[in-house]
């Protein structure tokens, strides 16, 4: 079930995504980094990552593999039913009516207007990640002829108790998670996922 972001939440949000950051704090013991297809890694503490096809707008997502084995290892890791808080990238939608005439009609919905646009929820684990996105809003959504069809991507998922964040932002063409050593060495241990160990900077707070 899918369900309003409280007000602690959204205020923590807004207090860091502004800054420009790549992931949020968080109290998350390791950091690692999916690479996206045709994305090179590049050892940096600040963006560790470089595209080589930037025009290729399949760089920006993982692909829909690696999203299934990353979902995997979360549930592996923590109850389908923990409560987390996810933010959509909403630059594909209307802002003026805040994506209705783009077929996004979520009462439940909270905008966060900035640099960047993000539509931001709170639910389960099992409805708050990319499988439950796409089932939502992507794929898994009747398509009727004519109808809008919203465009939206999961770019942050956090634990109600910041212990475990997964992070896509926008244009960065790799996937940011930080969480427990068992969820490290699961997404490490994967040849698919292309991961590796990343220590950030200090400008990530």
């Amino acid at each position: 079930m899918i369900t309003k972001i409280p007000r602690g939440e959204l205020r923590w949000f807004q207090q860091w995504i502004e800054r420009d950051e790549i992931v949020p704090p968080s109290t998350g013991a390791r950091q690692v980094v999916i690479l996206h297809p045709g994305t090179r890694w590049v050892p940096d503490h600040q963006l560790p990552t470089a595209l080589p096809y930037a025009n290729d707008p399949d760089d920006a997502r993982l692909s829909a593999r690696q999203q299934l084995i990353l979902e995997e290892a979360l549930h592996t890791v923590l109850d389908p039913r923990t409560v987390c808080h996810f933010a959509l990238y909403a630059g594909f939608l209307n802002e003026s009516d805040h994506g209705r005439s783009d077929g996004f009609n979520e009462p439940a919905a909270t905008w966060h207007s900035g640099r960047l646009n993000y539509v931001l929820f709170s639910g389960e684990l099992r409805d708050s990640g990319f499988v439950g996105v796409e089932q939502r809003w992507g794929s898994g959504r009747t398509y009727i002829a004519g109808a809008p069809f919203p465009i939206v991507e999961l770019s942050y998922l956090w634990t109600d108790d910041h212990t475990v964040m997964v992070a896509s932002p926008p244009d960065t063409a790799a996937t940011f998670v930080l969480g427990p050593g068992a969820l490290a060495e699961l997404i490490l241990n994967d040849s698919e996922l292309d991961a590796r160990e990343w220590s950030r900077g200090d400008s990530a707070g």
